[in-house]
């Protein structure tokens, strides 16, 4: 499984999929796995794609529809039909939408986001002469 249908390509469709595509709440049942409780996920109706409750929560607002096991009440939302889906999630819907619309607007703001994050504790002033550069 995976959040996106091509794992070699760098672009926006993860975003695509949450914004667009409809996606079932399934458990998968670890009885037979002691200690390892049941897990929750979303999927595509069998599909080899999934998404975790973090995922889904960019776009759906789960506040109160979400018991202690992380099963979600409500169904995915992706238009403007209620009927039991769960509500957009109001703070960050909007940047998935943006990030859905455009796949330049995300990587300009994933660039910078992904360097600040493999280069964290690591010196990039030019001033390092031998790999790997860390800070004292």
């Amino acid at each position: 499984g995976g959040w996106i249908n091509d794992p070699f390509l760098l672009d926006h469709d993860y975003y695509r999929g949450l914004v667009r595509l409809g996606w079932g709440n399934r458990q998968q049942n670890n009885n037979d796995l002691p200690g390892i409780p049941n897990q929750n996920f979303w999927d595509r109706n069998g599909q080899n794609i999934i998404l975790i409750n973090a995922d889904v929560a960019v776009v759906n607002d789960f506040e109160g529809r979400i018991d202690g096991n992380g099963r979600v009440n409500c169904r995915f939302r992706t238009r403007n039909n209620q009927n039991g889906r769960c509500p957009f999630a109001q703070m960050t819907r909007q940047f998935a939408v943006n990030f859905d619309n455009s796949n330049s607007r995300w990587l300009d703001v994933f660039e910078p986001a992904f360097k600040k994050m493999i280069t964290n504790g690591y010196d990039t002033s030019g001033t390092c002469l031998e790999p790997p550069c860390r800070l004292p």
